[in-house]
């Protein structure tokens, strides 16, 4: 892959040029290249990274991975299951009902869940797609 030229990975994203292979293709090089460098800083004699700094950066390298180029993978990243869904759904009339301010949800650390920042409460992403096809 060539050098990363920002000129070109915007014009790959406009309407007229659009190609997701290219920018799909420009992130996982970048995100190689940070990966690399951050295992080279924390093997290097000369440097320090703690093992806390270092895990930190690669879990956020991992969850940006996951979540910035989730749709160039033909796997989902997860789904919630009926109960969790009606949990939010709850969470949410609660809002419109006046006795919560708001709810907020990131993904959590290791990208298999959302965290609802306030109460943090979990939600685990189920991984396991069960449909009617493919039930006995």
């Amino acid at each position: 892959m060539p050098e990363f030229d920002p000129d070109r990975l915007r014009f790959h994203s406009t309407e007229e040029g659009f190609n997701p292979g290219y920018v799909v293709g420009v992130f996982r090089k970048l995100v190689t290249d940070l990966s690399e460098a951050t295992d080279t800083i924390y093997t290097s004699k000369a440097m320090r990274m703690s093992d806390e700094r270092y895990h930190n950066s690669k879990d956020y390298l991992n969850a940006f991975e996951k979540t910035m180029l989730a749709y160039r993978d033909q796997e989902p990243i997860g789904r919630l299951t009926p109960d969790q869904q009606r949990q939010i759904l709850v969470m949410v009339d609660d809002i419109l009902k006046g006795k919560r301010e708001c709810v907020q949800f990131q993904l959590n650390r290791g990208c298999n869940g959302l965290k609802e920042v306030f109460s943090s409460k979990v939600f685990p992403l189920e991984f396991n797609y069960k449909t009617n096809e493919q039930e006995p």
